[in-house]
C-alpha cells in the first residue's frame, strides 16, 4: 500500500462537449484497470501509466485491446516503433 505522499495526483481533463461525454470517458478510464488481475497491483499502476501517456501523447485514451495487449505479451522493436510513429506528436 502507498503512502500519501507516494499517491499520484488525479488526471484531469476538460473542454467535453456534454455532461454524458465527460461520464462516458469517466466510466471507459474506470473500466480500463479491471483488465489486471487483481492479484497483480503492479499490473494496474502499468495500466495506469498507459493510459497517461496515451491522454498525453494522443489527446484520446486507449482502448481496451491495446491495453490488454501491452500487459499481457511482449512487443516487438518493429511493433513499437510503427505505434510511435503513428502517434499524434507535439513536437
Amino acid at each position: 500500500m502507498t503512502s500519501r505522499s507516494e499517491r499520484r495526483g488525479p488526471l484531469r481533463r476538460g473542454g467535453f462537449v456534454t455532461w454524458d461525454a465527460a461520464k462516458d470517458e469517466l466510466g471507459q478510464v474506470r473500466d480500463l484497470p479491471a483488465l489486471a488481475d487483481p492479484r497483480e497491483p503492479a499490473t494496474r499502476t502499468q495500466i495506469a501509466d498507459l493510459i497517461k501517456r496515451t491522454l498525453t501523447d494522443t489527446d484520446a485514451l486507449p482502448n481496451a485491446g491495446t491495453i490488454r495487449r501491452k500487459i499481457t505479451q511482449e512487443i516487438t522493436v518493429e511493433q513499437w516503433l510503427a505505434e510511435f510513429l503513428n502517434r499524434e506528436r507535439k513536437i
